[in-house]
């Protein structure tokens, strides 16, 4: 009979350990969860919220949800085009598609060519590439426009 609940107690003890942490992952996502849904009912001005939740994704690494988010701002008109490609180049940039990156940096390139920020984020795509030469011309245009 001991022998039993000493089983009984070493399976709740076991039980315990695996449940303990499998509950603070579910809450610590009910709180993201959470924090989302204050900035969806606090939310006054769009180009603001979009900038804060695209904050929380990118902080998180959520890359997937970080670029469905900048999807559907964009088809909600929260933004517009040039920071939409600028955004999804930084997204395919970080998760390491830099040719993908590349792509949207020279889509948002041709809507302001004189935007610093799209220049240097392309100067950075072309080193992460190894491709000196596109490197040297986006570096010239930097300077041009200091």
């Amino acid at each position: 009979m001991n022998h039993n609940i000493l089983l009984f107690r070493l399976y709740l003890f076991v039980s315990l350990l695996f449940l303990l942490p499998l509950s603070f992952l579910i809450t610590v996502q009910f709180l993201s969860f959470f924090k989302i849904g204050l900035l969806l009912n606090n939310s006054n001005n769009g180009k603001s919220f979009f900038k804060e939740l695209f904050q929380f994704f990118t902080i998180r690494k959520q890359w997937f949800l970080c670029i469905s988010w900048v999807e559907l701002s964009f088809n909600l008109n929260f933004i517009n085009k040039n920071i939409f490609y600028n955004c999804l180049s930084y997204c395919y940039q970080e998760n390491g598609f830099l040719y993908i990156a590349e792509y949207y940096a020279l889509k948002a390139l041709a809507m302001s060519p004189s935007d610093l920020i799209i220049l240097n984020s392309l100067a950075t795509i072309y080193k992460q590439l190894g491709q000196l030469s596109k490197l040297e011309n986006i570096s010239n245009k930097i300077s041009m426009l200091d």
